[in-house]
């Protein structure tokens, strides 16, 4: 047995580039939000629901609240896009000197 990993990369891409479109904006990622021009079957319904999922647990999205339908990129899911938050936030933040009085 194989894995089809295009059912998985399909939806997973098409939701990454999604919220990437958006980001930091919290988006919907409902299959008609994604794919609006196509009335999915339940098995590509499926292939979404699993790809969001999936997604989340590996840590490149997340919702929130936890259980609302808007969702957005994590620091990990920017990462696929070869964009690096933390060190373009480290570039940007200048240290400032500790005061020695108190």
């Amino acid at each position: 047995m194989s894995i089809d990993l295009e059912k998985f990369e399909k939806p997973a891409v098409a939701i990454l580039n999604h919220l990437a479109s958006k980001f930091p904006v919290q988006q919907e990622i409902h299959f008609v939000d994604i794919f609006p021009d196509v009335d999915g079957t339940a098995e590509e319904q499926g292939e979404h629901t699993g790809a969001i999922a999936l997604l989340m647990q590996e840590g490149y999205i997340f919702n929130s609240p936890k259980g609302s339908a808007a969702f957005a990129l994590t620091a990990e899911g920017a990462d696929l896009f070869k964009v690096s938050l933390k060190k373009s936030l480290k570039r940007k933040i200048s240290p400032k000197p500790v005061s020695s009085d108190l």
